[in-house]
């Protein structure tokens, strides 16, 4: 897994060839298809991998969020650890690579961009509809309030484009201008 995982990256899908992967892994072309149905199996299996690996840095990286604490307080916490691996370099590598197969293969990446932001949508959304019953929030879908402020947490597909990753000092003003636009509205983030 780890010698495709190079192959992808250095070559993308097409073209990272199957006979390399198992020649520098020492596995016969047959084994490759017996395990993985093929270079596409190979491929799918090494991009969820990488995909469970982000979620676990997501889910090591993220405070929690206690029903009770006050959204302004907590969130930018929040914000900053979720964008800090959602628009880290492992993430932005892994969504490279399968956006370019999008195309090919759109299930596997439906299921990897859900996989990446499970460690955090789960938590926030639990926070947003909590904060909702108590009348804190005002929204009726905690689910897409919670997809709508990793999006912001994360600069959207901004990272993906970018050559250099973002400094510290521009992630921390990302986390306080999502959060400001998410519990204050767009122009609260003007300033």
């Amino acid at each position: 897994m780890a010698t495709a995982r190079r192959h992808f990256d250095a070559h993308g899908y097409r073209g990272a060839s199957l006979d390399a992967i198992g020649v520098e892994a020492r596995v016969g072309r047959g084994t490759l298809y017996r395990h993985f149905d093929g270079k596409a199996g190979l491929f799918e299996a090494v991009m969820l991998d990488e995909a469970h690996a982000v979620a676990a840095e997501l889910a090591a990286t993220l405070p929690a969020l206690a029903p009770d604490e006050e959204p302004a307080v907590v969130l930018p916490g929040f914000a900053a650890a979720a964008g800090a691996v959602l628009a880290g370099p492992r993430s932005v590598a892994l969504h490279r690579i399968v956006i370019a197969e999008a195309r090919r293969a759109p299930r596997l990446a439906r299921q990897v961009h859900a996989a990446t932001r499970l460690p955090a949508m789960l938590p926030l959304t639990d926070y947003l509809a909590a904060g909702a019953v108590t009348g804190r929030f005002r929204l009726n879908d905690a689910d897409w309030h919670a997809r709508q402020f990793l999006t912001l947490a994360g600069e959207g597909n901004r990272p993906l484009t970018r050559r250099a990753q973002a400094s510290p000092d521009e992630r921390a003003r990302t986390a306080r201008r999502a959060v400001a636009t998410f519990l204050s509205g767009y122009t609260a983030a003007l300033g």
